[in-house]
């Protein structure tokens, strides 16, 4: 079971040594959900530290996040590629 895991994982790095944008994506999706959860925080200490006013009693929805936009263009774009590659692999085993 231990070497299936370390095929694998030697794969996913040979993958993310070859396609460095996919990396690149990656890396910066990572520092986006970072720098979103540090600004929420630092929100919540500035809103807890005010008096209390009235809530304005608000509908929940479903919200749209700039975060949002960099997950599914990442995996859109990984996505895309692998079915490219897939169909590369396809035709080659035809010819």
């Amino acid at each position: 079971m231990l070497e299936g895991h370390k095929k694998r994982a030697e794969k996913v790095r040979g993958y993310l040594t070859k396609n460095k944008a996919v990396t690149l994506i990656a890396v910066l999706a990572a520092i986006a959900v970072l720098v979103n959860l540090v600004s929420k925080y630092q929100t919540k200490e500035q809103t807890d530290s005010e008096p209390e006013t009235v809530q304005e009693t608000e509908e929940e929805h479903w919200r749209f996040y700039p975060v949002d936009l960099i997950v599914l263009g990442a995996g859109g774009g990984l996505c895309t590629v692998m079915m490219l590659q897939e169909k590369r692999r396809a035709k080659e085993e035809l010819q």
